[in-house]
This record gives structure tokens, sequence and C-alpha cells, in this order.
């Protein structure tokens, strides 16, 4: 059953019944109701009906309504300063590959270490089973002739895991420590605190300048914090930069750099 919206603009209610949404319009928008000018007739008394003209009442006055409002973004007022750069500026070409796969051979030989690595999470013996058979399969479809055979994508899971190792789209290297056991540790201490780890993690600068650099995320990326008002003036929020810790953090890190 299709509602009756209310028609005054940023008001986003519906109605089942037509008096329902009288009732609503009456009560919550009177500011945009306009009572209408009556004016009363009160005609001269003359003998002659035929030439009596009733006097007309005046033009109701036009009804103005407010632009309804739009969602914005505040974005952190001491965040903004930089080098501006003139609209309409084209972002800086971007290195080419000739082979869009690379370090793979191709397509083929991405899905398939996609899938066995990622997805199917598969062991190794399995690897080289898989990858004998395909191999056995090719030289069954060419009679035998090795010559003719492409083989399999892989040799081994060995030669699979380097190409995978090899991987160095955008620059952000491995990283690794290792942590350290903490001497003071009381005797009943978990056994996970009596361990040391190694951490990996990637270069944090070069992937925030591989995220700012790449066009893909122009239209997706807050550089600040900010504040985002829905068009009836709610908060909204959104993702890390639309936060309060964002914002907060923001301030103090900008108060220590001054006092630095």
């Amino acid at each position: 059953m299709s509602r009756l919206p209310c028609r005054i603009p940023g008001c986003l209610r519906t109605f089942r019944k037509a008096g329902d949404l009288t009732k609503h319009v009456n009560s919550a928008h009177r500011n945009y109701l306009v009572t209408p000018i009556t004016t009363s007739c009160n005609p001269s008394p003359s003998p002659d009906v035929d030439s009596f003209n009733a006097p007309t009442s005046p033009p109701l006055p036009e009804l103005s309504l407010p632009p309804p409002p739009i969602s914005q973004k505040k974005y952190h007022p001491y965040l903004t300063e930089g080098k501006f750069i003139p609209s309409n500026t084209p972002p800086p070409p971007q290195p080419t590959k000739e082979n869009a796969w690379a370090p793979f051979g191709g397509e083929a030989q991405f899905r398939l270490a996609d899938l066995l690595f990622k997805n199917v999470e598969m062991s190794q013996g399995n690897i080289n089973e898989l990858l004998d058979i395909w191999t056995l399969y090719q030289r069954q479809t060419t009679s035998g002739d090795d010559s003719h055979s492409t083989g399999a994508p892989f040799d081994t899971h060995d030669d699979m895991y380097n190409i995978i190792d090899s991987i160095v789209d955008g620059g952000a290297s491995w990283r690794c420590f290792q942590t350290v056991v903490d001497d003071q540790l009381r005797p009943d201490a978990p056994e996970w605190q009596k361990t040391s780890y190694q951490v990996w993690y990637r270069d944090p600068e070069t992937v925030i300048a591989n995220i700012l650099g790449n066009p893909e995320f122009s239209q997706d990326f807050n550089p600040a914090p900010y504040v985002h008002l829905g068009s009836n003036g709610t908060r909204r929020w959104a993702d890390f930069m639309s936060g309060n810790f964002a914002w907060r953090h923001a301030v103090r890190s900008l108060c220590l750099w001054l006092i630095s």
C-alpha cells in the first residue's frame, strides 16, 4: 500500500491516511501554513439588483518557503593549510607496466596462485600433485610432444611461493621486528607471555603515500578529520575521519607540534 509523503521540504514523514497527513502538517509545520484572507461582503442596498457587483477578495499572498537544507562536511579548521593547486589540474601520469599481472606470467598464473594460496590454502604436497596432473594432461593432449606442451603454470609449490614473495607492487617493503620476553614475568605467567614472536608489517609511510597517490581514491578519501551533518542537522558517522577520536587526536598532535 502506497504511503502519502509530507510535501514540506526537509520532512521525511509518510502517512497511510490523508487525515493523518493533514493533522501532521497542522501540528508540525504551522509556520509553513498560510491562513486564507477573507473579506466580508457588505454591498450597499440598491433597488437595481442587476446592477449590483459584489466586491472581490484580494489575491492570496504567495507561499514563500525557505530552501531545503543540504548535507555538508565541516573539515578540521587547523588542518587545511597547504600548497593548493589550481582546480581542474590533471593528476600526474601513472607509470605503466608491460605486464599488468607482474611478477606473474599472466592472469592464469595469478588466479591459480590466488586460488591455491589464499582461498583454498592448499598444502604443499597437494599443490605439487595438482601441478603434476596438470603437466600430465598437457602432455596427453599433445601426444607426448613436449615441444608443443605448455605444462602447468608453476613447476612446484616452491616456484609459486617464490613468485608470490617477489610481489613489490607499490614499493611498500616488508619489515620485521622480534618481541622480547619480559625478564620480570611471574612463574605462573601464561605461556604466550613467555614466547618471543616475529611481527611483520609494511612500511606505514610508504603505504600512506601510495594511498594518497592513487587516483582511484580521489573521490573517496578524506585527508583531514571532519564533522558530517545531514540535511536535518543530525551528525552522521561514516568512517575513521568522521569520529571524535580523529578530531581530538588532530588537535592534540597540532598542540604538541606547536610547543615542540
